[in-house]
């Protein structure tokens, strides 16, 4: 097993954790917040980002998860350090000497086959949502098999209950291993509660029904031009809006009307 260090100890770095503590040894946390070096996240040693210096080894690999990852590879350059990964809203890039930002997949999973009568669904989120495994939980209850795809917070990171609610849960590091997966797939609905729009938009390459919620609009008010365009993109390509609000057999409805359309990416 690889070791790392995780550059970063706020809510990406914790995010990187719990989607990464079971493939890799996660020596360190390290972090530019002075006050944080000493003590200790989930059980693991927080250090100060200059402190790298001091235990960096060719066996180790650094991961930056931080919004400053540019100012912070600049600074892993300072140290030597020219080999380094950066993980930005649960993507991972490599980069070092001959190459910059490069796409890691690091999970290969076999591809959904269904049986013939099974009604399926492939919920995807970025970070965690109470509302989604309620959702979940009331389709399961309804005869569908359910599944999870995430690619920041997995349900573990707040609510280890909710795990449970799921057939099988899944995590990616690219954009291709994402569309792959569910290309190949047998996933009858793949709903989206992605609120920043850029995981519904990558479900959205697929030849899938991708529907996203009716209640959601958090996107709306944020105002930056890119946000604006990836949420007029998911608007105006998803195959039905969900109102979360409906109860059990609304939903149903609502999902089975989605399956008999004909027209798909």
């Amino acid at each position: 097993m690889k070791k790392i260090i995780l550059f970063g100890a706020g809510f990406y770095g914790q995010g990187a954790y719990f989607k990464m503590k079971e493939q890799f040894e996660i020596l360190y946390f390290a972090d530019n917040n002075l006050a944080l070096a000493g003590t200790k996240l989930f059980g693991i040693p927080v250090i100060a980002g200059q402190q790298l210096r001091e235990v960096y080894s060719s066996e180790t690999d650094v991961i930056i998860c931080a919004q400053a990852y540019f100012e912070i590879s600049a600074q892993l350059i300072e140290m030597g350090i020219t080999d380094y990964y950066v993980m930005l809203e649960g993507f991972l890039y490599h980069s070092n000497k001959n190459e910059t930002m490069m796409p890691v997949e690091l999970n290969q999973y076999n591809y959904f086959c269904k049986r013939d009568a099974e009604r399926t669904i492939l919920y995807v989120q970025s970070t965690e949502c109470a509302q989604l495994h309620k959702m979940a939980a009331m389709m399961g209850e309804e005869g569908y098999k359910v599944f999870l795809l995430y690619t920041m917070a997995c349900p573990q990171t707040e609510d280890s209950h909710s795990a449970g609610v799921y057939d099988g849960i899944f995590t990616f590091y690219t954009v291709n291993g994402i569309v792959d997966f569910i290309e190949n797939s047998d996933f009858d609905i793949v709903h989206s509660f992605d609120d920043s729009d850029v995981l519904t938009n990558i479900v959205l390459l697929t030849p899938k029904h991708v529907v996203v919620n009716a209640d959601r609009g958090g996107q709306k008010w944020v105002g930056t031009v890119e946000n604006l365009v990836l949420s007029y993109m998911a608007d105006a390509r998803n195959d039905g809006m969900a109102d979360t609000s409906l109860d059990s057999k609304g939903l149903v409805e609502f999902y089975e009307s989605v399956k008999k359309r004909n027209v798909m990416r």
